[in-house]
């Protein structure tokens, strides 16, 4: 499931619209106002996915939908009607539909992708009955208020638009972000330095570290490899902005950022050190510069073949002997509902005493992977 539903439980609640939701009483029975809704969500500059909730009445008050209602569409029936839409530049708007279930009454979501590839606009016009989505007219939303049909939007949004489809809105480090997951534009010279040749400013350095390789977890500790560190410097010009520490398995041919972890303490206590056990969940954030250096080293150490990002981390190279699970996570939240739900079932995780802590922490990390998480 794409979409957090307590988060569109605070949107209703909140009995208002806004700049990347809105409510509808009842599915579109013009395909002209989807369309129109759905252009001014793509378009509209909020770094969120936005969300068109049917089932709602414009005041918040939660009605629902019978499932014979009229004009209700499957996530299929939205995409086929996207694909036969002129775009400009064949470039459509993402969609996802979901369900969700708040009073026992099902609510239909239409979700609007994010990203940076504004803007989206028709080069032919689409009519249906008296309403018409002008070509080359330019729709987003502002607020809770989107362009009038018959207009197209400011010239100031506009350009806001062309600034984030260049990245022209984002700091170097927010750039690297992106930059990072454009694999193929990065120029390795085989030894320790890349540079992004789209824009030569951009540049990477990878060096070593010989004064942290002290293990505190346990896939430093236990396996038949101890991992060294290194860095990757991600440098803009020639200056380093971020040093991100790397953990590197040689003989495993393994390489990934070091994840973020939390420490759960079981039973809950307000003093840490009362607590009975100790384990770290390993993460990366989805949004994190971490993240896309992740994907980064996966795709270019096994740039000939299908890369698959996966949150169990092995080598690519040759069959793997060390496998750790680190957890991806879109938002916080996400984060929380694991730590959450690891310790309503904590009583199921098998905790064997003839074994050493290390051992125990990393059969906790892959029953947080293989019970929890997936």
């Amino acid at each position: 499931m794409i979409i957090d539903k307590n988060e569109i439980l605070n949107l209703i609640k909140n009995k208002k619209e806004g700049d990347y939701w809105d409510f509808k009483e009842k599915p579109y029975a013009n395909k002209a106002c989807l369309l129109h809704d759905i252009l001014s969500f793509s378009n509209t500059v909020c770094k969120k996915n936005k969300y068109i909730i049917v089932g709602i009445s414009n005041d918040g008050n939660i009605i629902g939908l019978n499932p014979k209602v009229e004009n209700r569409k499957r996530k299929s029936d939205y995409i086929d009607f996207l694909r036969n839409i002129k775009f400009s530049g064949d470039e459509r708007p993402k969609i996802e539909v979901e369900t969700i279930i708040i009073e026992n009454k099902e609510i239909d979501i239409i979700i609007i992708m994010d990203d940076s590839n504004k803007t989206y606009y028709l080069s032919e016009d689409y009519r249906d009955e008296n309403k018409v989505v002008k070509d080359n007219f330019i729709y987003t939303r502002v607020g809770d208020t989107n362009t009038p049909i018959n207009k197209s939007a400011d010239k100031n949004i506009i350009e806001n638009m062309w600034k984030e489809k260049f990245n022209m809105d984002l700091t170097p480090n927010q750039k690297y972000i992106k930059l990072l997951l454009d694999y193929d534009n990065w120029k390795y010279d085989g030894i320790s330095k890349a540079y992004y040749d789209p824009d030569l400013e951009y540049s990477l350095e990878i060096i070593d570290d010989e004064e942290n390789n002290e293990g505190l977890f346990w896939w430093q500790m236990i396996l038949y490899e101890k991992p060294v560190s290194c860095f990757y410097n991600l440098l803009y010009k020639d200056k380093i902005l971020k040093k991100i520490p790397i953990v590197h398995f040689n003989n495993e041919k393994l390489m990934f950022p070091y994840p973020c972890n939390t420490n759960i303490t079981y039973p809950k206590a307000k003093d840490k050190l009362k607590a009975k056990y100790y384990y770290d969940i390993f993460y990366y954030y989805k949004n994190s510069v971490e993240y896309s250096l992740f994907c980064h080293i996966r795709n270019i150490e096994n740039s000939n073949k299908e890369v698959k990002i996966e949150p169990l981390v092995k080598t690519q190279i040759k069959p793997a002997i060390i496998e750790i699970p680190i957890l991806f996570f879109s938002t916080n939240e996400e984060l929380e509902k694991i730590i959450t739900c690891s310790k309503q079932q904590f009583n199921k995780f098998d905790q064997d005493s003839s074994k050493i802590r290390y051992e125990v922490e990393k059969d906790f990390s892959y029953w947080i992977y293989n019970e929890i998480y997936t």
